[in-house]
C-alpha cells in the first residue's frame, strides 16, 4: 500500500517536471542563432557566437501560436531570407518552415530542443550539412 502511494507520487511529479516536457510545448516563443555550421564546397565552415557578434549576423525566429512563424535575418541562407506569411509544423522530429504564398518550397529541419536550447539541421540529398544552427531562448 504505502509503495503504491509512493509509486503515484512519483508518477506526478513526472507529469509536473519540465524536464520531461514535450518538445512540442517548448518550441513556441522566440530564437536567437548563437552558433552554426554550413558545409559549402564540401568544407565544414563553424560560425561561432563571438564572430556572429563581431559580423553583426543575426537569425531571430519567432514560433508563434497557431503555427505563424516570423524571422528576422541578415544571414544569407536560401532559406532564411523569406518573409511574408509563414507557418511551422511539427512531425516527429521535424519542423517544417511553410510559405502559404508558395513562392519557395517548403524547408524540412531536424530539430532538437533541449535545455533551452534549438537545433535546427539541414542536410541536401547527399548528405552535405546545408546548415546546422544552435539557437537560445529569448526571454522578452
Amino acid at each position: 500500500m504505502n509503495i503504491e502511494s509512493h509509486f503515484s507520487n512519483f508518477i506526478s511529479w513526472l507529469g509536473n517536471t519540465e524536464l520531461f516536457e514535450r518538445p512540442l510545448r517548448q518550441i513556441p516563443g522566440k530564437w536567437q542563432l548563437y552558433e552554426y555550421y554550413i558545409e559549402p564546397e564540401n568544407r565544414l565552415i563553424h560560425f561561432k557566437e563571438d564572430q556572429l557578434i563581431n559580423e553583426n549576423l543575426y537569425w531571430e525566429i519567432e514560433f508563434a501560436e497557431e503555427e505563424q512563424l516570423f524571422q528576422k535575418t541578415n544571414i544569407l541562407l536560401p532559406f532564411s531570407n523569406e518573409t511574408g506569411e509563414l507557418k511551422w509544423k511539427r512531425s516527429g522530429i521535424y519542423i517544417t518552415f511553410i510559405d502559404s504564398g508558395s513562392s519557395w518550397e517548403n524547408i524540412q529541419f531536424r530539430y532538437a530542443v533541449a535545455k533551452s536550447e534549438l537545433r535546427l539541421l539541414k542536410k541536401d540529398t547527399s548528405g552535405k550539412i546545408e546548415f546546422f544552427g544552435f539557437f537560445k531562448r529569448i526571454n522578452r
